[in-house]
């Protein structure tokens, strides 16, 4: 295996991370148009999907779920409203079932570190009564997530991932880095940004890339395979820190 070249590894990073970073604007902003055009691009990607040459159970579960968190967020912004109780609880627990997928996942593969920290996650999830609406438009959904828990997620999750995937290491670091920049700019708005970007990356990896394809196209490299490996402790580190500094979240008076 020969090393991705440092400069491809760059513009890749920054290529997705602006396409990220359209994408979430265009939720936010045109949040009507967003509403359609998650119908229809998912309904052409289904379609498509069934064509994926690899059988990845993985990666069209995660694909529906994080669609249906998207669907529910522009249904809250746009109809719903904030005087609705149940769906904040219903975001909050669509969130700990696509964490669970994934510790489900690295269990099957015997990745224990990765599940103890993805166990840390989930016992510290912050709860739904920290789930809001912007007042002023866009009407924003806002999620007051403590920072240490982003990090801890941001961590876990990337090691998760690259781990899985190490030749799309520089594209899940993208669709993890940009919702992370969002909220340094609107804080709140990292669950909103997370769920758009990663609907976003899912449709078109589940129903446009072809996998062998992407494979020679990013490489599959010695570095990524020792970066995945390095970054399993450091993400159990980080988790811990993460549930202890945010407690127990699931309680709704948390």
């Amino acid at each position: 295996m020969t090393d991705t070249p440092p400069a491809r590894i760059g513009a890749i990073l920054l290529g997705y991370l602006v396409w990220m970073g359209a994408v979430d604007a265009f939720v936010r902003f045109v949040p009507v148009a967003a509403a359609v055009a998650f119908v229809i691009v998912p309904a052409i990607a289904g379609v498509r999907g069934r064509r994926n040459p690899d059988g990845d159970v993985f990666n069209a579960v995660k694909t529906w779920s994080v669609l249906a968190a998207v669907w529910l967020i522009l249904a809250a912004r746009l109809w719903l409203g904030p005087d609705v109780a149940w769906w904040p609880v219903l975001v909050t627990l669509i969130f700990f079932l696509n964490i669970l997928e994934a510790v489900l996942s690295d269990a099957a593969r015997g990745v224990w570190i990765n599940v103890a920290s993805g166990a840390l996650l989930l016992l510290s999830i912050p709860g739904w009564s920290r789930i809001s609406l912007g007042a002023a438009p866009p009407h924003d959904l806002l999620y007051a997530i403590p920072w240490p828990w982003l990090v801890g997620y941001t961590a876990w999750n990337y090691a998760f991932l690259v781990n899985r995937r190490p030749h799309l290491a520089s594209v899940h670091g993208a669709v993890l880095l940009a919702p992370l920049l969002g909220e340094t700019l609107w804080p709140g708005i990292w669950g909103q940004g997370r769920a758009t970007t990663l609907a976003a990356h899912q449709l078109l990896s589940y129903g446009w890339w072809d996998r062998r394809q992407a494979l020679n196209v990013h490489g599959h490299d010695a570095a990524k395979l020792r970066l995945g490996r390095a970054l399993l402790p450091v993400a159990l580190v980080t988790c811990l820190w993460a549930a202890v500094a945010s407690g127990t979240g699931l309680s709704p008076a948390w």
